[in-house]
């Protein structure tokens, strides 16, 4: 498939941006943060001349898609969560089916995928994905850069219902989508971040959960 679409690829733009790249199954703190580490990234890194404005890139895969226990809402349904929230303003939305067409939706906004937001068993791969196939028209190497701080470590989910403070470090999609198998609606609302917007968490967690054949 990457050969097919080498073919067509984009010629390098002159607009550098941060990409975020993930399913986003379903939007929870840890993307939040993933978002204003890519914004500080931007701000602090003034000598790479990045867009002030970050690039998310919903992966929805056709085979993965179809699996609604891993992957319960739509990328548009994800999408507009995340905008709702008040916790992703001031970012671009596209929507791939894979991280190297993920990419190629970047180039084609007009934008150079010069860096890329991700966790840190993901972010190595993408990187590799930008340094091989990502050049200048003359072939020649682009600097591509890991946006920082944003490894994760592994939580149990009966602990973090027990704590009243969320580390942001242990929020995954698995954990979130625990807490609606559990039917843990005051946890799945603090893990998503919509503490102040109990409507929309309560549409997001019923929806979810009919999704994923719940009640």
């Amino acid at each position: 498939m990457n050969e097919i679409l080498l073919e067509v690829k984009l010629p390098q733009q002159k607009k550098r941006a941060v990409v975020l790249i993930g399913r986003f199954s379903p939007p929870h703190l840890g993307h939040y943060k993933a978002i204003n580490q890519a914004k500080k990234f931007i701000r602090e890194r003034p000598d790479l001349k990045l867009e002030a404005t970050p690039i998310v890139v919903v992966i929805a895969g056709k085979k993965t898609s179809l699996d609604k226990k891993k992957n319960p809402l739509s990328p548009e349904d994800r999408i507009s969560f995340m905008k709702y929230s008040d916790r992703a303003n001031g970012v671009i939305f596209e929507i791939a089916s894979n991280a190297f067409e993920a990419f190629e939706k970047v180039r084609e906004l007009g934008f150079e995928p010069i860096a890329v937001a991700a966790g840190d068993d993901r972010a190595g791969g993408y990187l590799e994905l930008l340094n091989k196939n990502f050049v200048s028209p003359q072939g020649k190497k682009i600097e591509h850069y890991i946006v920082p701080n944003l490894d994760r470590q592994e939580a149990n989910l009966g602990d973090v219902k027990k704590s009243s403070v969320i580390d942001v470090k242990t929020v995954s999609g698995t954990m979130v989508r625990a807490a609606i198998d559990n039917d843990y609606e005051d946890v799945f609302i603090k893990l998503v971040g919509l503490e102040k917007k109990p409507k929309l968490a309560k549409l997001m967690f019923a929806k979810i959960q009919a999704a994923m054949g719940g009640e």
